[in-house]
């Protein structure tokens, strides 16, 4: 009963976010259409109440209030980490002067992998003791709402808010796991360093390199969005944006020395954990990933992702986006709850948006069966394996949908102080 419980919300928003496809689908015939009409411009009332994310985020933050204070319950020692009681001691370290990354929990110590902005957030939530510390990493995700509001036309906001309110990466996934909650962050803080660019691209530089203090991959995608027409430009940003990661890890070094390296990169570059990706059937059979087979991976993969979208001067939007897509391919760790990652991606249009439920969808039904065959009962291998070769084949896909995108290498593209989405694409 339990488990229903808890897979009940992934059920509900897939079935959501299918409607809300159906009903912005030009190909769908029916009632189904005739919803998006309602929100069209002939009716007035209804088009701003759906174009307005308030109207999107009081669900979201109503179902988060309820898991932080009513839902929450400590996790016993025999079922494995407790995620919340480690941020929990992780911000009590904060305040008493000792060390966050490293957490003594039922016997064990426990890395708690961040970095200093994270660390904040963990010292105000621990405030409020469970619950605090999940309105911390909860309530955050909210502001993936307004930024995608502001990214996108006014002619795509509805659309877009409903898909992303709907898609069972962002609730279900924020709400069920905190682990889902700071990855959200990674999202949150690639839309608000592109909004920032939007208006300057020095603010947008700088804005990208604070936010990676909390979650540092979240940098990543802003490194290949900052490849806009004026070459020169771009590399500033480039460098600004790295300058100002770079001062967060020293202030981090200069508390914790060694140990905050240690935790917060080199042990994660070479995890794996879960991961629905490819690496996913060298997980199930046990397999080891040598450690420079997945650093090559990873260096290749995502340094090749920032020069291509440099190269064709890709509009940021869809710059970032092709990063965070090579990221769920390449990186040996890329658990379930790592998908939030990809939410920018839905804001492309609704091509991406069909293509990132499709993923969600197969990746979420891997997580909750296939990966608790394999790991709870020890069997299930084959349908774990053929749902990670599924996802990843999703997700190759879109990457490739992606990079047809044109660039301003043939005149197309808008620069990053004006990030728009291109829709001119064939519709499939």
């Amino acid at each position: 009963m339990a488990q229903f419980w808890g897979d009940l919300p992934y059920a509900v928003s897939a079935t959501l976010g299918l409607l809300v496809l159906l009903a912005t689908w030009e190909r769908t015939p029916g009632v189904l259409r005739s919803l998006s009409r309602l929100a069209g411009p002939q009716h007035g009332s209804a088009a701003r109440l759906v174009s307005d994310w308030r109207f999107w985020a009081l669900p979201a933050v109503v179902v988060f209030l309820a898991r932080a204070l009513v839902f929450d319950a400590p996790v016993p020692c025999s079922s494995g980490v407790d995620d919340v009681q480690a941020f929990l001691l992780s911000g009590r370290a904060v305040w008493s002067g000792g060390n966050p990354l490293l957490v003594q929990e039922c016997g064990m110590t426990v890395p708690v992998p961040y970095g200093p902005l994270a660390m904040v957030v963990n010292l105000i939530g621990s405030v409020g003791g469970r619950a605090g510390v999940w309105l911390a990493w909860e309530l955050p995700a909210i502001l993936l709402l307004p930024l995608a509001a502001r990214l996108v036309g006014s002619e795509e906001r509805s659309r877009v808010l409903a898909t992303l309110g709907s898609s069972l990466l962002f609730v279900p996934l924020v709400e069920s796991q905190i682990d889902g909650a700071g990855n959200a962050f990674v999202a949150v803080a690639v839309l608000a360093s592109l909004a920032l660019a939007r208006e300057n691209w020095i603010s947008g530089a700088i804005g990208a390199g604070f936010l990676a203090w909390a979650r540092f991959p979240s940098l990543v995608p802003f490194l290949g969005a900052s490849g806009e027409p004026s070459r020169r430009r771009g590399l500033l940003a480039l460098g600004l944006s790295i300058t100002t990661l770079l001062g967060g890890v020293a202030i981090g070094y200069a508390f914790w020395g060694r140990t905050f390296l240690d935790v917060a990169f080199l042990a994660q570059t070479s995890r794996v954990d879960r991961p629905l990706n490819l690496y996913g059937i060298l997980f199930a059979t046990g397999t080891p990933v040598p450690s420079s087979v997945s650093l090559s991976a990873e260096a290749l993969g995502l340094g090749g992702a920032v020069l291509f979208c440099h190269w064709k001067r890709l509009a940021a939007l869809p710059s970032a986006s092709l990063v965070l897509v090579v990221a769920a391919l390449v990186l040996p760790s890329f658990p379930f709850n790592f998908f939030p990652w990809l939410l920018p991606v839905l804001l492309l249009g609704p091509w991406a948006a069909r293509r990132m439920y499709l993923a969600s969808v197969v990746a979420a039904s891997n997580f909750l069966v296939g990966l608790n065959l394999v790991l709870l009962q020890g069997r299930g291998l084959w349908p774990f394996v053929v749902l990670c070769i599924v996802t990843s084949a999703l997700l190759v896909e879109l990457l490739v949908r992606i990079a047809k995108l044109p660039g301003s290498r043939a005149g197309l593209a808008p620069p990053l102080t004006q990030v728009t989405v291109n829709h001119s694409c064939r519709r499939t």
